[in-house]
């Protein structure tokens, strides 16, 4: 590292500590709001057969300037070794848990996708267009026709090979060729 090295370093983890932690801040009430609508959404699109958790894995113990910058500051040495950086906002992630085993499903992304709407409508005053693409493919007749149940409570457009399972809906169909 340069001689100036440290110093500009020092910069640029004191924006990062500054602006991160309101991230994590808002990362927090965001999941604290979605993770109960997503849960319930999985709860009816798996008739209660299993239950979702999402976690949100920060790389602090709270979501402050002060816990971030100590992260950083311990994490230096290492990131000085590695070439890059190792703590941090950018680098955290959201564990999904399915009856508390690590899960990806279409059903538990399609829970948080709706989980999701459902909050920014409720933080914008105005439920956001959902577009999903081939959604329906990997789903059994149950989950098909929850989605396009909860569908028709807000502007959604979907992509799909098949055009079956709007039979069950009230929906525009548009055939693009």
């Amino acid at each position: 590292i340069t001689p100036n090295g440290n110093m500009l370093l020092d910069t640029y983890d004191e924006q990062l500590a500054e602006y991160g932690a309101l991230i994590m801040e808002h990362r927090c009430k965001f999941l604290a709001a979605a993770a109960p609508i997503a849960a319930q959404n999985y709860r009816d699109i798996s008739h209660g057969a299993e239950v979702l958790a999402l976690n949100y894995q920060m790389c602090t113990a709270a979501p402050t300037a002060a816990a971030l910058t100590e992260k950083m500051r311990a994490m230096r040495s290492a990131e000085l070794r590695a070439g890059f950086c190792l703590a941090g906002p950018h680098r955290e992630d959201l564990e999904i848990l399915l009856d508390g085993q690590p899960a990806q499903q279409r059903s538990c992304v399609l829970a948080m996708k709706l989980a999701e709407a459902t909050v920014v409508g409720d933080l914008f005053g105005e439920h956001p267009v959902l577009l999903l693409d081939d959604v329906l493919s990997e789903l059994d007749d149950e989950r098909q026709t929850y989605l396009l149940t909860r569908m028709g409570e807000h502007q959604t457009i979907v992509t799909t090979c098949d055009t079956a399972a709007f039979a069950r809906t009230n929906g525009k169909i548009v055939m693009v060729k």
